[in-house]
């Protein structure tokens, strides 16, 4: 019985050893990348007409005194954009600057453009939101 146990036993304990040192080494991700991360998945959900989600995305003082309607008049337009990436994000303390690239067709002239995008993002407990100053 012991010989079962032990072979039983010893792949869980290497697993466990190996998931707590992967945990162990693994570094955070510096504001940069955690703004990367969360402004990508914020663009996504434009992408995807996901306005809802995209929403969720910005900064909670902004949740406080807009709704999602209104939120989604100000980007209503984005849903015609065809692809849309983080091209650059420049971090100074609590503050970031994300530079996203957009494509979209401009279907009565036939024309595609490209262009830069700028958003502020925050961070606010912790976290990185997207700043959407009030009109």
């Amino acid at each position: 019985m012991r010989n079962l146990f032990g072979r039983a036993f010893k792949p869980v304990l290497v697993l466990t050893m190996l998931v707590s040192l992967l945990v162990a080494c693994a570094e955070p991700l510096s504001p940069e990348e955690a703004v990367r991360v969360r402004a990508q998945g914020w663009m996504d959900a434009l992408l995807n007409g996901d306005l809802e989600s995209a929403y969720d995305y910005t900064s909670p003082s902004y949740r406080q005194f807009a709704t999602a309607g209104r939120y989604n008049a100000r980007v209503e337009g984005a849903v015609g954009w065809d692809t849309g990436e983080v091209d650059t994000v420049e971090c100074e303390g609590q503050v970031c600057q994300v530079r996203f690239i957009v494509e979209y067709e401009i279907k009565q002239m036939g024309v595609r453009n490209r262009r830069p995008l700028d958003y502020k993002w925050i961070q606010v407990e912790g976290d990185w939101w997207l700043y959407v100053p009030a009109r």
